[in-house]
């Protein structure tokens, strides 16, 4: 049998999961690499399929938790774990690091708007489809960062100043303008059935609505939750809200988050919203302000 006939019937045989050549030299000869078997990297271990990561060798759980999804693959998941695979791109960025940094904003510059719009709908999937893991990693990430001091080191870096006063002038921009009466009747209105101040979307109590600050349990205020992220800044679009409710809604509409499809989700709370956002809180309002003075009654 000639080496063309045994690639050729490598390709083809299902024990194999891959196969690939390399040509050492142009006009060489054909160097093959060591292959292995579609057996001797998937076992089952007590009914449940494992699958040997090749970059670090270990058995693993054969599923999209822990492999990527690869559709070119026999099994149609990556040869390589999801540690590796991240590790391996890490490393590969930022070994070419400021070539796809001046590539990347060369593309945003030569199709802007197709790039903003682009992020935006990214930001709303990705903040729909976030799972409980995802989340729960970049809250150790960025908690990670700041005790490394790597936060402070970026905030006093260039494009660290420059997003910090975009954010900030963001954030000035976003905060209500009402006052403490005002945000007192709002909580009062989305009382439980308890009697306790609770968020508006969720029902959590305010008395277990807390916060780890400096290593230690803190208990904070509801926050001001804008319910139309482009809305007003007055009563007419403001409701009591738990931390994660108002980061896990981001710039979404209501209707957009506030669905069947979130678990919080009852037709109770969201009719008291559209109520409240509509109707009462006329009740309460005391008139539009500028900083400390109000301008005039509606």
């Amino acid at each position: 049998m000639d080496s063309f006939s045994l690639i050729v019937q490598k390709v083809i045989d299902p024990n194999y999961q891959f196969i690939k050549i390399i040509n050492i030299k142009k006009g060489g000869a054909m160097k093959k690499r060591k292959y292995i078997s579609y057996n001797q990297c998937h076992k089952l271990i007590d009914g449940i399929e494992y699958k040997m990561c090749k970059s670090c060798k270990t058995w693993i759980k054969m599923n999209e938790e822990n492999f990527k999804i690869h559709p070119s693959q026999k099994d149609g998941y990556s040869r390589y774990c999801r540690k590796c695979q991240e590790e391996y791109n890490h490393n590969n960025y930022m070994k070419n690091r400021d070539k796809q940094i001046k590539d990347a904003r060369r593309r945003q510059l030569k199709n802007h708007e197709e790039y903003k719009e682009y992020i935006k709908d990214y930001r709303k999937k990705r903040y729909k489809d976030k799972n409980d893991s995802l989340r729960q990693r970049e809250k150790d990430n960025a908690e990670r960062r700041r005790i490394e001091g790597k936060h402070k080191e970026w905030l006093k870096s260039e494009s660290g100043k420059d997003k910090s006063k975009k954010y900030n002038k963001k954030r000035l921009n976003k905060k209500h303008i009402i006052s403490n009466k005002e945000w007192i009747a709002c909580k009062e209105y989305f009382k439980d059935k308890d009697g306790d101040y609770c968020c508006a979307y969720c029902g959590l109590k305010i008395q277990h609505h807390t916060r780890i600050y400096t290593g230690k349990l803190q208990k904070i205020d509801l926050h001001k939750e804008h319910v139309d992220d482009n809305g007003s800044q007055y009563l007419n679009n403001c409701v009591p809200s738990c931390q994660t409710c108002n980061t896990n809604k981001f710039q979404s509409t209501l209707d957009e988050w506030y669905n069947e499809d979130n678990p919080h989700f009852t037709h109770e709370r969201y009719n008291k919203i559209i109520i409240w956002i509509t109707e009462d809180h006329k009740e309460y309002f005391e008139g539009i302000r500028s900083k400390n003075k109000y301008i005039r009654k509606i």
